[in-house]
């Protein structure tokens, strides 16, 4: 029974103690400035006191998990707020590089571009969006060329991508594209999956993009074919055009076979843009021979004009002799010559306005002389 006793007594001792110590940390606690209490100080100082430690620990975590969560949520929102802005920055700085810059140093600057989004966005994130981004703001900045086809090409490579995935996303990115004004673009996107894609799975994939095209109007499919054709057409004329002259007359400019046409249609352009575009005197100009002088050069160029022109070399001489006898019978129209003798000021005035363009009273502009002292010329 003393041992009973004694054991009792000492339990007691030891809760007594350990509700003093838990009463001096609680103090100390509330004394302490919030900085050094912590974030949840507040909440325990107001949980009830029959709580139990352990119950105080639990609502502790609780509150811990709560605003983990809070702060998890907030900057997920944010982080995909940036990683939109950054799809849609890279979509429009890649559309404006390819827009402006031909041949190597286009590949080269797409690609830097595409390193260095690629770095910012994170490894793996938003292919598809920056891809989508991209390809449709390209067709919106700029028609069908040659550089869209290398631009268009190229991302499918540096994303890393299979052509049937490709083709899938295409179709999408087509879909985004408006019925009413959005055609047009339809097809562009149609002729650049085209030219892109070569297996026969990603091409049965790119069907529907016909369908889009057509948007659903009588005989779509056949106007879409005639349009495809006319946009080709179309994109090798602006090529030819923008040519220096002297390389155009060399020959065709390089980048039908890009644009899908065959060698006879890439002809037949050509030839049409020379006739329209080309001067008479630089088309029908003959080809210098060797040890050939200018003078030579000159008359053979003469007497090709003549011949376009259905002329012979006397009619050109008949009209300079016209020409030679209207001037020295008074110039043109029938004006009259008259030379001032002391500064040599000209004045010519047509037959039958003498009294107003050369009246009595006139006197010379250059050197005030009287009108007495023209002489006819």
């Amino acid at each position: 029974a003393e041992a009973r006793r004694q054991a009792a007594q000492r339990k007691a001792a030891a809760k007594r103690r350990r509700e003093q110590q838990e009463r001096r940390m609680a103090e100390e606690s509330r004394s302490a400035p919030v900085a050094e209490r912590g974030v949840f100080s507040g909440v325990t100082d107001k949980l009830p006191g029959w709580l139990p430690s352990t119950g105080k620990e639990f609502a502790i975590a609780g509150g811990s998990i709560a605003v983990g969560a809070i702060t998890f949520n907030v900057g997920k929102k944010r982080f995909k707020k940036r990683q939109d802005s950054l799809a849609a920055q890279y979509g429009a700085e890649m559309a404006s590089i390819a827009k402006v810059m031909k041949g190597p140093s286009l590949i080269a600057e797409l690609r830097a571009c595409h390193k260095d989004y690629a770095f910012r966005m994170g490894p793996g994130q938003r292919r598809k969006e920056m891809f989508m981004t991209y390809i449709k703001a390209l067709i919106e900045s700029a028609p069908y060329s040659v550089s869209q086809v290398q631009a268009v090409g190229l991302a499918v490579d540096m994303f890393k991508i299979t052509e049937v995935q490709a083709a899938k996303w295409f179709v999408e990115i087509s879909k985004k594209f408006a019925v009413r004004g959005g055609l047009g673009a339809r097809l562009a996107m149609l002729l650049l999956a085209e030219r892109v894609l070569t297996s026969q799975e990603a091409l049965f994939e790119i069907e529907p993009l016909r369908d889009l095209a057509a948007g659903g109007r009588p005989g779509g499919l056949e106007l879409v074919d005639v349009q495809l054709v006319t946009l080709r057409e179309k994109a090798y004329r602006d090529l030819v055009l923008a040519t220096p002259e002297k390389r155009r007359m060399e020959g065709p400019p390089a980048g039908g076979d890009v644009l899908g046409l065959s060698p006879e249609d890439v002809a037949d352009v050509y030839q049409k843009v020379m006739e329209d575009s080309t001067p008479d005197y630089v088309r029908f100009a003959p080809k210098k021979q060797e040890g050939e002088s200018e003078l030579e050069q000159q008359e053979k160029l003469r007497a090709k004009l003549l011949a376009v022109d259905g002329l012979t070399e006397e009619d050109v001489l008949n009209e300079e002799a016209a020409k030679t006898n209207d001037s020295s019978s008074g110039g043109a129209d029938g004006a009259v010559t008259q030379e001032c003798s002391k500064c040599g000021y000209t004045l010519f005035v047509a037959k039958g306005r003498e009294e107003k363009f050369f009246p009595a009273d006139f006197k010379c502009p250059s050197c005030n002389a009287a009108r007495d002292e023209f002489v006819q010329k």
